[in-house]
């Protein structure tokens, strides 16, 4: 009979087809919200010459592991270098990605922060002497649009606190 070889043949077709399947790499498909599968890496970064707060966009390519492959910029709100800001995305790790209980590359954005540099106080300046029952701290939040509270908390130097 000529099964034999047929069978031979189609047995290496199928262990070919096997082996060619499990070489390939996994799907690249699109996550919205990524930002929020982030284990680690840096939100935001200081940069020199920033006088406000901004931010930048970089649509990152993630793979089965969590880790950043690709980065690049998409929106940037900031007209300086962003290249802070792609330093610290390449550093992030995510939670690795799955569609219908298969691992994937996953694409998406996120958002780097950029703040300005702290500026530190001027130690030349004396701290004021006073009694402590003189001395009284204040923190006040009023009232916002929703259900947060409005209140206010009033701490003395000799220990005594008015809520």
């Amino acid at each position: 009979m000529k099964l034999k070889p047929f069978s031979y043949a189609l047995i290496a077709l199928l262990a070919f087809q096997g082996c060619s399947a499990s070489s390939q790499s996994a799907p690249r498909i699109g996550v919205f919200g990524l930002s929020s599968q982030r284990i680690s890496g840096a939100e935001s970064v200081r940069v020199p010459g920033v006088s406000g707060f901004s931010q930048v966009s970089v649509l990152v390519t993630v793979d089965v592991d969590g880790n950043v492959t690709n980065a690049r910029v998409t929106d940037n709100w900031f007209d300086g270098d962003a290249s802070a800001a792609l330093a610290a995305a390449r550093q992030w790790k995510l939670r690795p990605q799955s569609f219908d209980g298969k691992p994937i590359q996953a694409v998406g954005k996120i958002t780097i922060e950029f703040n300005p540099p702290e500026i530190p106080p001027d130690t030349s300046v004396p701290f004021p002497t006073a009694a402590p029952e003189d001395v009284e701290i204040t923190l006040e939040r009023t009232a916002c649009f929703g259900t947060c509270p409005d209140y206010q908390v009033t701490i003395r130097g000799d220990g005594k606190v008015r809520f």
